[in-house]
């Protein structure tokens, strides 16, 4: 998606370097310098993601934003800052809260007012927690809360002769953030030292004494949403899934983007769990796009699951597989190390892969260890960086296939990584 630019600001160029000016409606503005790296964005999108600053402008200049977030409450938009912060910090830990969301709640309450109140105590129908606290607890909580705390949202005593609210939403460096500001369309810095925030407005510089910052907890947001560049990480949902440096979770990642490998659940992907056969033929199946077998049979009699049976029914046909006997298919079986790779072997040579000249297992200590009928495959997949061992000197051949071993081998194959 692209991204559009107004222009260059000197005064951003002096204190952060170059910031992008960006349009309002704008498909995806920019990732933001900060830990956790949120990524900012300016379109109007209903999924909002873990993870993701969803701008409210407050400005009428912009009708696709006024009307569609603001509605009945437009006449307040000019002056609800404190409302459009919230949505702002609401969208990062994933909850679809816009203006007009959070107004027809607050009037429902029973709250009045001219603007309309704001209540973000009151606010339990949405999920989340309120909390007021001072600003160098509120970064630690977004920066390692794993996407369950907002960014913070601070109120600028000096900006107007009313205050304004915005959010800390990204940090430059050590005591500078970024503010995503409601009232403009630009990111800008503010500096902080100890209980002082200093910034720039109209050309002046500005500094003042602050109190308790306003955020916001989300108990059922989905950790790891994004890695610590900015990027998506597409198996975020998985709260139990290694950190981006494990060697595991690159795969992960990749097969859970590419819908190769689903959860056990909606939240947890279980990677140290055993493998059973009728898993890696349904992976493999939907790494073939999962063709129709409708009209083929097998002669296995133990396939009692539907969600695997297509799958060992294009296995069987294509001779990926041949069963572990005439009869039996064994979907409940735990799949060996050299199951699998012979699996992936057979696949890689239907699908018209070729094969060059095999070096020996030579420095693997248990390389006697291997099956005859897996030799082969064996020698393929470590000659092709598919398989490196359980250690540099060990196959474990007859050992079980772990899900993020699984998930590592299949990426290695598919991506030549």
């Amino acid at each position: 998606m692209k991204k559009r630019f107004l222009g260059w600001i000197l005064a951003l160029a002096l204190l952060v370097g170059v910031l992008p000016q960006l349009f309002l409606g704008a498909a995806a503005a920019q990732t933001l310098p900060a830990a956790p790296n949120a990524s900012l964005r300016y379109e109007e999108c209903a999924d909002v993601s873990v993870g993701t600053i969803r701008y409210v402008a407050q400005l009428g200049i912009s009708p696709y934003f006024y009307n569609s977030y603001w509605g009945p409450f437009a006449d307040s938009a000019g002056h609800e800052c404190f409302t459009s912060s919230i949505s702002m910090a609401l969208s990062y830990i994933g909850v679809n809260a816009t203006p007009v969301a959070l107004g027809n709640y607050w009037l429902s309450r029973g709250y009045t007012g001219n603007p309309f109140a704001t209540t973000p105590r009151d606010l339990e129908a949405f999920g989340v927690v309120f909390a007021e606290c001072p600003l160098d607890e509120a970064m630690a909580n977004y920066r390692n809360g794993g996407g369950k705390y907002s960014p913070p949202i601070l109120h600028l005593n000096s900006y107007s002769a009313s205050g304004h609210y915005v959010v800390l939403a990204g940090q430059s460096s050590d005591g500078t953030y970024l503010v995503v500001d409601p009232a403009v369309e630009t990111v800008w810095p503010l500096t902080v030292s100890g209980s002082v925030v200093s910034y720039e407005k109209d050309g002046s510089a500005r500094s003042e004494t602050i109190g308790n910052v306003a955020q916001f907890y989300n108990p059922n947001a989905a950790a790891r949403a994004l890695h610590r560049d900015g990027s998506i990480c597409p198996a975020g949902a998985f709260i139990d899934i290694p950190d981006e440096t494990a060697w595991s979770h690159a795969g992960i990642d990749y097969c859970a983007e590419n819908g190769l490998m689903l959860g056990v659940d909606s939240t947890h992907f279980n990677p140290s769990a055993h493998m059973t056969r009728a898993m890696l033929v349904t992976v493999l199946y939907r790494v073939a796009g999962s063709p129709d077998v409708s009209k083929e049979k097998t002669p296995f009699r133990d396939i009692r699951a539907d969600w695997y049976r297509d799958a060992v029914t294009w296995a069987y046909q294509l001779g990926v597989t041949s069963g572990v006997s005439g009869t039996t298919f064994a979907p409940d079986a735990t799949i060996t190390r050299e199951q699998l790779v012979t699996m992936l072997f057979r696949y890689h040579l239907i699908f018209g892969g070729t094969v060059g000249t095999l070096p020996p297992l030579t420095g693997y200590t248990d390389a006697a260890r291997v099956s005859d009928w897996a030799e082969t495959a064996i020698r393929w997949a470590v000659s092709e960086g598919i398989i490196n061992g359980v250690s540099s000197t060990t196959l474990q051949p007859g050992g079980s296939a772990k899900r993020d071993q699984i998930a590592t081998i299949l990426m290695r194959y598919q991506t030549g990584q």
